[in-house]
């Protein structure tokens, strides 16, 4: 993982300023290159030691659109995983859903860059959801191996289906990372 360092800062105003532009940065990123997002140390610098006063977890808007798109997707699911066939109660509740989501996206975006235009997020999760509505067995995927699901969907937009695995996978020599894995299990 990368580390920098933001500055050091005397008064609350030049601290404050950086916060806003770091919050600014992460939030535009991309899953595919900067995963969830970052985390902040506030540090005290003494004489002697150096203190973590606090620390604080910046998310990029694009992860936090995924995490919801999978909260109303699981709490819509949680209600109906026995359900034998399709309602008119759970059609209208789906709908809901899905507008729910629609709606919250609008407002946690509000005027910010993303790194796909709105309509792409949108249209990604009407794909998911209807992807649900036609093969139950998905749900699996929703609820044990997200990155898979998104991967699937992502995948049947005719995209890149790779962006939700992280770079420093790329990185890893597999061999190397199953041998210590084995050896950890033992």
């Amino acid at each position: 993982m990368p580390v920098e360092r933001i500055g050091v800062f005397s008064d609350i105003d030049s601290l404050s300023d950086a916060l806003n532009h770091e919050f600014k940065i992460v939030s535009a990123g991309s899953i595919k290159y900067e995963e969830e997002g970052a985390v902040i140390y506030m540090i005290s610098r003494g004489t002697k030691f150096e203190t973590v006063l606090s620390l604080s977890k910046l998310k990029s808007l694009e992860y936090r659109i995924f995490r919801k798109l999978r909260a109303k997707l699981r709490n819509f699911w949680n209600k109906y995983l026995e359900a034998q066939e399709w309602t008119t109660k759970m059609q209208k509740e789906y709908l809901s859903s899905f507008k729910k989501f629609i709606n919250e996206c609008n407002e946690l975006v509000g005027n910010s860059p993303l790194p796909k235009p709105l309509k792409y997020y949108k249209a990604f999760a009407d794909i998911a959801f209807n992807s649900l509505l036609e093969n139950f067995e998905l749900y699996d995927k929703l609820e044990r191996y997200y990155a898979d699901f998104l991967e699937d969907i992502t995948y049947s937009m005719k995209e890149d289906y790779r962006v939700y695995t992280s770079q420093i996978f790329n990185k890893v020599d597999s061999n190397k990372y199953n041998r210590q894995l084995s050896n950890l299990l033992d």
